[in-house]
Order: C-alpha cells, then structure tokens, then sequence
C-alpha cells in the first residue's frame, strides 16, 4: 500500500487573521474525507482483521497480534457506534462525518468488554485468568 501524505488540515482564523492548527473546523472537505476513508479507516480494518506471518509457537508474538487487533477493532467499533454529537474530543472522525449514522455493532458482551477494558486497565479478574 503507497502511503499518502494527508491533505493540509483545515484551520479556523482566529480575530488577529493568524491560523490556529488547534482550531478544526467541523466539516471536513471532500479531499480530508476521501484520505480518512482510504488511508485511516482502511488502515484500522486492515488490522484488526490481519494477522500477518508469526511463530505460532512464540506466545508473546500471539500476544503482540491480539493486543495490536483489539486496540483496531476499538477504534473501529468507536467509528461506527460514536454519534457525530458525542465525540471524545473535537478532531475525532466518526461515520456520522461521512454521512453514515452511528449504530450499535453487535458483538459478544464478553467481547466489548474485553474490548474496553482489558486493553487498558488491570483488574484482579483479569490477572488471575491470565495463564503463563
């Protein structure tokens, strides 16, 4: 995959004329979409379905995999279910900015669970299921 540089981000003017990166403006252009969706959301779906070659005798190469999977798979399942109205912070994308509305994934709760909280956080359940 050739790798893409991304389009100069759209920036608000601040009362002094000056640009502020910090700034975002919330409708992206035709042009920061079309990036989003070929480069950043095809990168997320890439890998969290993809398991590149690996010794599957290495368990902490398994590891690396699954970790890396599950950190995609929560930053998809962040870009479908997020409405535009809620977003963490103010440059987040989410389907709602291409024009998909947000809807609920049906998956496992055991597995957003996992999703959400063993990727991230310790807990006592958590290291005691984990076996060496």
């Amino acid at each position: 995959m050739m790798k893409k540089e991304p389009p100069e981000p759209t920036a608000d003017l601040s009362s002094e004329g000056k640009s502020t990166m910090t700034a975002r403006s919330k409708i992206l252009t035709s042009e920061e979409k079309s990036f989003l969706l070929n480069e950043a959301v095809y990168y997320e779906v890439l890998f969290a379905l993809g398991v590149s070659a690996h010794d599957a005798s290495d368990y902490c190469v398994w590891e690396h995999l699954n970790f890396s999977r599950m950190g995609h798979a929560r930053a998809l399942l962040y870009f479908f279910e997020r409405p535009s109205g809620k977003k963490k912070w103010s440059d987040d994308v989410v389907s709602e900015d291409f024009g998909f509305s947000a809807a609920t994934i049906p998956i496992a709760k055991d597995d957003r669970e996992r999703l959400n909280k063993d990727l991230f956080h310790l807990s006592r359940i958590h290291a005691i299921e984990v076996r060496f």
